[in-house]
């Protein structure tokens, strides 16, 4: 047996669409001296749903792409990142908890495209990378993580360059929200260790891995992104830039650069 994606959510702009188009072929039925004008406004409709997917598949497209040269390339890799829903602690049938204070389970799903695996957390040892994630201002699309990836290049010397793809807005189904979906919220938990996500490979994030890293960069980095966040759809950093960041607003559109900074960065003194 097979299933396709999950379409549990459907963007508003296409439901909206699909709604008007079943509105003015059912008033065409109805009203044939009107034929000539729902005809047109039909078509019109069609026409932008039609550039209007034509634009969300250039994000598959390029998702496969990637997937293709991380298979060929053992430098190359390529991912999907997002988080879940929050998990509820404890998880029981009794009645109080539902009202109680209750603590949540945050998982980070990093899906790797190459083998298709699926883990919380692991060391990419590559060295070039590319990103496929949702536009969510608090988690991924925001300055913070831009320069943060600027940083693992210049500064810690992990990566030789990184881009990140964002998905035009309700066609952003990835492996990870198919990863989420074999997650079983129903399963009684009354501590994290009791959440067992399986068949995946999970890795407790302890404290010291935590960093402040805004107020870090902070000190490296221009405080403000000198370019528009929201619009854009990718977004690359290179080591062969030490202050730039390259971006675009569309998927087929000319790249521009913009300096974010990046002050010299002196190592500590460990000698002495």
């Amino acid at each position: 047996m097979g299933f396709g994606y999950p379409r549990s959510d459907t963007y508003s702009k296409c439901d909206e669409t699909d709604v008007a188009l079943k509105t003015l072929e059912s008033k065409e039925a109805k009203a044939q001296e009107q034929k000539a004008k729902l005809l047109t406004e039909i078509k019109k409709l069609e026409t932008e749903k039609k550039v209007h997917l034509s634009r969300a598949n250039a994000f598959y497209d390029r998702k496969r792409a990637s997937n293709r040269s991380a298979r060929l390339h053992d430098n190359v890799e390529a991912i999907c990142m997002d988080y879940s829903k929050n998990l509820p602690i404890p998880n029981i049938s009794t009645n109080d908890i539902y009202y109680s204070r209750q603590l949540s389970l945050y998982l980070f799903n990093v899906h790797v495209l190459s083998n298709q695996q699926s883990i919380f957390y692991s060391y990419i040892n590559v060295k070039r990378l590319k990103i496929f994630c949702d536009s969510c201002g608090g988690q991924n699309k925001n300055y913070t993580v831009f320069r943060f990836l600027h940083h693992i290049i210049h500064y810690e010397k992990k990566l030789e360059h990184v881009k990140v793809t964002f998905p035009i807005r309700g066609h952003s189904y990835m492996e990870s929200d198919k990863d989420f979906g074999l997650v079983n919220q129903k399963t009684r938990t009354e501590t994290p260790s009791d959440w067992k996500p399986t068949p995946f490979v999970v890795e407790d994030v302890q404290q010291n891995y935590l960093r402040s890293w805004t107020k870090h960069l902070q000190l490296l980095y221009l405080k403000k992104c000198p370019f528009p966040i929201r619009p854009l759809r990718e977004i690359e950093f290179s080591a062969e830039h030490p202050r730039l960041a390259f971006y675009r607003n569309s998927y087929f559109g000319e790249w521009e650069s913009a300096d974010i900074g990046g002050k010299p960065f002196k190592q500590p003194n460990n000698t002495g």
